[in-house]
This record gives structure tokens, sequence and C-alpha cells, in this order.
């Protein structure tokens, strides 16, 4: 299963260094990239098809990817709540 974090590591490193490093893969299509090594690609489009998806990967005979984009976008405020004023 393939969970595109790279903006969850970002906004760490953000925190932690005050920049981001290698973390954006750009436009890779991972469906399509799996497929190329000859495994079944699959993609999570909308959270309630979540379910969904990962049983058709699991049930898959042979190597199978789950793309599982995440949005990230508002974790620095919550990181800031949570955790404290300090990674603000």
């Amino acid at each position: 299963m393939l969970i595109r974090d790279n903006s969850m590591v970002s906004f760490q490193e953000e925190a932690k260094y005050g920049r981001s490093s290698g973390v954006n893969l750009g436009g890779v299509d991972f469906v399509v990239f799996a497929e190329s090594f000859g495994a079944k690609g699959f993609r999570v489009e909308k959270p309630h098809n979540l379910e969904y998806v990962i049983k058709e990967a699991l049930a898959y005979k042979g190597v199978s990817i789950v793309d599982i984009p995440i949005d990230y976008s508002h974790v620095s405020e919550l990181m800031g709540n949570i955790i404290g004023k300090e990674y603000n």
C-alpha cells in the first residue's frame, strides 16, 4: 500500500528545519507506475471508497499497489494546536 504522504514529511521538515527537501514527487501516476512493473494499481479517489478499494487490492491474485492521497493542507495549524506554538 502506498500512502502519498510527502506533505506530511514536508510539514515536519518545515517545522524542524524551516524548509523541506526531497519530498516533492512531482506528477507521478503511481497506478501506471505499478502497472509498468507488472503489478496491479489501485487508487482511492474519495474517502468513502477506501474500504472497497482495499478489498479489491487484497483480493487481487498478485502484487497490488494502492495509491491513497491524503490532504495535509491544514496539518501545520493542527500541529501547532496539539503540540504547541513552537512549531508555528
